[in-house]
């Protein structure tokens, strides 16, 4: 299978190959990642709490997918955004650096997304979000985090895996 990560950086070849990626792309070089739907040249990820934001990021076509930032659930988007087949990116680089204490109610909201999109068929693809080299995790641990989060092992709802575009 493919795998891909978004980070907020440009990741050489031979890192993102030792990582086991097939693509890392680099946020303002490959997509760009904005707060509202705009015209760009590239494609592009939005990253809001503002539901409307979000609703009209689902119906333009330069948009690949979608962020609820601070992971804010929202039943009706997550619709939505099945319907549109737009997917859901959760990034999980903040919560792996969590306190212990503080990851278990981030876990928490993250798993109630998931279970959300699983119900309502809407695609959601766990991605680093990384601000630098040492916030990247490999595919198998990526692979960890999305056993954590939600056993998808018998089931079509897959997390991680795939591509983007």
């Amino acid at each position: 299978m493919e795998y891909f990560d978004v980070a907020l950086f440009d990741v050489d070849k031979g890192l993102q190959a030792r990582l086991g990626y097939s693509r890392i792309y680099a946020i303002g070089k490959d997509i760009a990642l904005s707060a509202s739907p705009s015209q760009s040249s590239v494609p592009i990820i939005v990253r809001s709490k503002d539901q409307n934001n979000l609703a009209r990021a689902l119906k333009d076509p330069g948009v690949v997918a979608i962020i609820f930032e601070d992971s804010i659930l929202n039943k009706k988007l997550i619709g939505k955004a099945a319907e549109s087949r737009k997917p859901i990116l959760v990034p999980v680089s903040a919560m792996l650096r969590m306190d212990p204490r503080e990851r278990q109610s981030e876990l928490s909201r993250l798993r109630k997304i998931l279970a959300s999109a699983h119900s309502l068929g809407a695609r959601c693809i766990l991605v680093t979000l990384a601000e630098s080299a040492e916030y990247l995790v490999s595919t198998g641990q990526m692979a960890e985090v999305s056993h954590m989060l939600m056993d998808t092992g018998n089931s079509k709802f897959v997390i991680f895996g795939g591509d983007i575009l």
